[in-house]
């Protein structure tokens, strides 16, 4: 019971950002080593190796090893553990042509979002994931191009901890174009938010509606005039068309002017929606794909019978020991085409350089056609 008290005692110090010692002593150093074929996803694959160890060896000292909580406790911290620091020991490669690194890192359970190193590297490990921010935003019932309050706050935050954006001009230039999708997404819609993403080369969307008001007039604030904000924003994957978290904020600020305390208040609006909600759930999201594996968008070309896709589904499940779990989307006989969502441990590109040219036992050439971050086009012949 001592143990586990120190243990619960532990993860609110560092929900309080605690600095003592107890604090301290969750930081654990610990060599990685990764293998790919890949340089950049060996180095993944080194970190991960690195945080699985640095958890394992935390969760060992704070809990029983007998005790039936330790599963549990590993599951729900394994999305927890971060690299702060990292050093490269040795580089090269294998003879089979293998990317190896061996690293010596930081590892830690505090919240990531307190740590910008940590975060840093997150999302170096991720390839910088782009992040595209898509709000419609009306004042009074009225929407004009310059009403972006709500927008602005957003990426002023996301750019303040470095991450990777869709240029605002051009999301500025489809809210003006009447692109259908534009309404649906703005509305939630995961397709057409998804598919705004892809188009534009994210691979998150934040997409929502921002509404500004003025409450009745109050006498007890004179002239002043009161402006209401109503912020609500859904985050989606781009590759899977997933919804990562779905959130809303209420913000009210006075000014004498009343276009002004609408404008206020709506970036009042998006500064409280990331500072207490969405910011964890993205960077929750990517650290757990940098942990646990991505989910791959891979479409096969060529499947023209049962027995080929039971042959490629086969291959894809056992061409890597990276490979996670394998899930038939769709196939259509007629087209020859073949959907696949595969949990990879690494990216698009490792994938992609795993199959490519290979050959099934059966005989069926794999070849890589296209891939982008979350997706892979394959043919197999």
């Amino acid at each position: 019971m001592k143990i586990m008290t120190l243990f619960a005692c532990s993860v609110l110090l560092f929900a309080a950002g605690a600095t003592c010692q107890q604090a301290a002593d969750d930081v654990k150093i610990v060599e990685g080593y990764g293998l790919s074929s890949t340089q950049p996803d060996a180095l993944t694959q080194a970190k991960r190796d690195a945080i699985e160890k640095g958890i394992g060896v935390m969760l060992l000292s704070q809990t029983e090893t007998k005790n039936f909580m330790l599963e549990k406790d590993v599951i729900i911290t394994k999305t927890m553990g971060s690299v702060k620091k990292y050093d490269v020991l040795s580089q090269g490669k294998t003879p089979d042509g293998l990317f190896e690194i061996k690293i010596k890192a930081q590892v830690s359970l505090a919240s990531i979002k307190a740590d910008l190193a940590a975060l840093k590297i997150l999302l170096e490990t991720m390839d910088k994931p782009r992040v595209m921010v898509l709000i419609q935003e009306s004042r009074n019932g009225e929407t004009k191009a310059g009403y972006n309050s709500a927008a602005t706050a957003i990426l002023d935050f996301l750019t303040e901890k470095e991450f990777n954006i869709v240029d605002p001009a051009q999301v500025a230039a489809l809210m003006g174009s009447n692109d259908e999708y534009i309404a649906q997404a703005a509305a939630g819609d995961p397709v057409a938010a998804a598919k705004l993403g892809r188009d534009n080369g994210a691979e998150v969307i934040l997409v929502g509606r921002a509404t500004g008001s003025l409450a009745p007039d109050n006498p007890m604030l004179g002239n002043m005039k009161s402006g209401q904000a109503d912020l609500n924003i859904t985050v989606i994957n781009c590759q899977t068309g997933k919804v990562i978290t779905a959130k809303n904020a209420h913000q009210a600020k006075p000014h004498i002017s009343a276009e002004t305390a609408m404008s206020n208040a709506l970036l009042a609006a998006g500064k409280k929606i990331l500072d207490r909600d969405l910011f964890d759930k993205i960077v929750g999201h990517w650290q757990d794909q940098a942990n646990n594996g991505q989910e791959l968008r891979v479409l096969v070309k060529g499947v023209d019978s049962f027995a080929k896709l039971k042959e490629v589904k086969m291959y894809v499940q056992t061409m890597s020991p990276n490979v996670v779990t394998v899930t038939q989307r769709s196939w259509t006989k007629e087209k020859g085409q073949l959907e696949l969502a595969v949990v990879f441990k690494g990216n698009a590109e490792a994938f992609c350089e795993y199959i490519d040219g290979k050959a099934t036992k059966g005989g069926v050439k794999m070849a890589v056609v296209d891939y982008s971050s979350g997706a892979v086009k394959l043919s197999a012949e």
